[in-house]
């Protein structure tokens, strides 16, 4: 029978049981693959002989003042993340957008980093960031 003492340690040791079931990132390249969408755009991921991939199109959802379009290759991470290097072309190849996609379930993560000395990426103000979910097959 269980006191009211107990019972704290019961619900920790449940917490440490659920926590332990959260699903893993993506570490294989058979889940990457696929549509993903939000608000503001897609993000389209196809596996290539020798990595991925990625378009991404984005724009600003109300009044349209941005757009943004998206293509590059990229390969996982030690970690089960895809990561893409871009250099535009505008920028004489001494700045960079590095993406890093993470998949948990059917949320796709992109984050973006840019280098400070880029001119032109995007638009004003535009972005490819954010969480996307995967688009359901018709």
């Amino acid at each position: 029978m269980r006191t009211r003492r107990s019972l704290p340690i019961v619900l920790a040791g449940l917490a440490v049981v659920l926590c332990s079931q959260a699903a893993p990132a993506a570490s294989h390249s058979g889940a990457l693959p696929g549509t993903y969408v939000n608000d503001v755009g897609t993000v389209t991921i196809k596996k290539t002989a020798s990595g991925f991939v990625v378009e991404i199109s984005t724009s600003e959802p109300t009044r349209g003042v941005w757009a943004c379009d998206f293509e590059g290759r990229g390969k996982l991470d030690g970690n089960g993340a895809l990561v893409v290097i871009y250099t535009p072309e505008a920028d004489r190849g001494t700045a960079t957008v590095k993406l890093t996609i993470t998949l948990k379930r059917n949320i796709l993560t992109v984050a973006e980093t840019r280098s400070a000395d880029i001119v032109d990426f995007c638009g004003y103000r535009g972005f490819l960031h954010g969480d996307y979910r995967r688009k359901a097959k018709r």
